[in-house]
């Protein structure tokens, strides 16, 4: 006995003690219920008529197969033939024929459908849902008509049904939800169906994916979301510092708040996204955070010095700055070339970085290309930095400017060694220390006192200070 969690009620198995069905070694799971089949008996015109049918069916296929063995018998002289024409193997042949794609048709519109979906708009135009008609009376009215007929139809005819169809199918896979219901129901089923087949890659494989989803409006229903393979489950928390919520919880702020006050469509929008594009490409491609995007010196400051060019510009021959282009529509055609990737940055090989660089300078010498020279500079000769400070013999050169003459010498002093021979040594420079503006203001001070001490010693006195040097007239007299 199992229980159905379906109905919930207990279900009695014919065979319980046969282990051999999965149902039977499982008893907990819940069982599939079993198809019941009509059980009326036939009567004898009806079982007369059934044999007559599998006569006939069975009769049918032994022609059918008797008619596919010639033909595969012919096949293979066909191949036989072809081997021996080519000079090639069988085994070569059986080859190609089995595995390359290029022999099988793809699964692309062909014109059977195309006619039958340009007729169903045809007799569908105008009518309500639960009145149009059905696809077999579609295909019967598309018998009757001959304009449809193929011996009708010319190539150009038989290319436009086909274009038609591939466009609605491109409206049914990116066309716009006109509903929020079914837009979110479509974002459920896309986020699912991605967490499934990044973890059966990483099963596979073992790549690493992480992916974040979010709305792109306030109005919108669905809310954020996240996918990742296990192996990547705690790279946000150790690389951003931010866990997978949260990175999904600002991305979600950022998109509907950048969104409210932003317009894709305006010619100022489209200007800064080619033109941030266009830099931040180039600092990658080139690996320097310093690379700056050149417009008037493309090929000298972008393909000469960096070695790498652009491909797929849409906006003439000449690559200008997106703040010239004035037009909408080449400023979207050019915005979405870049976001696609179609018009993108390539790495130039040496040999065309040379064909480059001959190619400029024999049209800069027949003057196909014109520099604009910049004016020269008035020092543009003279030594740039510090100058040198003329020594104690100032001299000066032809032209009168200062020269630096022979440096100071230093005192040197002569001792004498161990051996008795004398040596000549330079004396050591005097050390600067740091003080502090007490100790400055003391130092100040006390040079000021002696060199006062030092000028009254120096100077000689007005008169006598003492009577040592007084001399007695009288006694001189005497």
């Amino acid at each position: 006995m199992v229980f159905d969690f379906d109905s919930y009620r207990a279900v009695t198995l014919s065979n319980t003690s046969d282990l051999a069905t999965f149902a039977a070694r499982n008893p907990l799971l819940p069982v599939q219920p079993a198809r019941i089949h009509s059980e009326s008996e036939l009567s004898d015109a009806q079982k007369a008529s059934q044999a007559l049918r599998r006569q006939a069916t069975k009769t049918k296929r032994e022609q059918l197969v008797s008619d596919l063995e010639d033909a595969l018998a012919q096949h293979d002289v066909n191949l036989d033939t072809i081997a021996k024409v080519h000079s090639v193997t069988r085994g070569h042949l059986d080859s190609l024929i089995s595995t390359s794609s290029h022999f099988k048709k793809g699964n692309t519109v062909n014109l059977e459908n195309a006619k039958l979906c340009a007729k169903a708009k045809e007799v569908n135009e105008g009518l309500d849902v639960g009145y149009k008609h059905k696809l077999p009376a579609i295909c019967c009215l598309l018998k009757e008509d001959s304009t449809y007929a193929d011996e009708n139809l010319a190539e150009e005819r038989r290319k436009e049904l086909i274009a038609d169809v591939e466009a609605d199918q491109a409206e049914k896979k990116q066309g716009a939800r006109v509903m929020n219901k079914s837009a979110a129901q479509d974002y459920r089923d896309t986020v699912n169906l991605i967490s499934q087949e990044t973890h059966k890659l990483e099963c596979r494989t073992g790549a690493t994916a992480l992916a974040f989803f979010s709305r792109s409006h306030v109005n919108d229903t669905y809310k954020p979301n996240w996918a990742c393979t296990n192996n990547v489950t705690t790279f946000s928390r150790d690389m951003l510092g931010h866990g997978m919520w949260d990175i999904t919880r600002l991305l979600e702020m950022w998109v509907c708040s950048k969104k409210q006050g932003r317009n894709a469509d305006a010619p100022p929008t489209m200007r800064t996204d080619c033109s941030s594009i266009l830099q931040g490409t180039l600092r990658t491609i080139t690996k320097e955070k310093t690379a700056v995007m050149a417009y008037k010196k493309y090929e000298i400051d972008i393909m000469q010095k960096h070695k790498v060019k652009l491909v797929g510009w849409t906006f003439g021959t000449k690559i200008v700055s997106p703040y010239n282009i004035h037009s909408v529509g080449d400023l979207r055609t050019l915005t979405e070339a870049l976001c696609s990737g179609s018009c993108r940055w390539v790495n130039m090989s040496p040999l065309e970085a040379m064909k480059h660089a001959a190619d400029y300078e024999r049209r800069k010498a027949d003057g196909e290309v014109v520099e604009k020279k910049r004016k020269q500079h008035s020092d543009a000769n003279t030594v740039k930095g510090p100058r040198k400070k003329p020594g104690i013999n100032n001299t000066a050169n032809e032209e009168g400017e200062a020269v630096a003459g022979p440096s100071k010498k230093r005192k040197t002093t002569t001792t004498r060694t161990a051996s008795g021979e004398k040596q000549a040594t330079k004396a050591a420079p005097a050390k600067v220390t740091k003080s502090t503006k007490k100790s400055a203001s003391k130092t100040t001070g006390a040079k000021g006192k002696h060199a006062a001490t030092t000028a009254s010693a120096q100077v000689p006195p007005r008169g006598p200070i003492s009577d040592e040097f007084i001399v007695d007239s009288k006694a001189d007299s005497a």
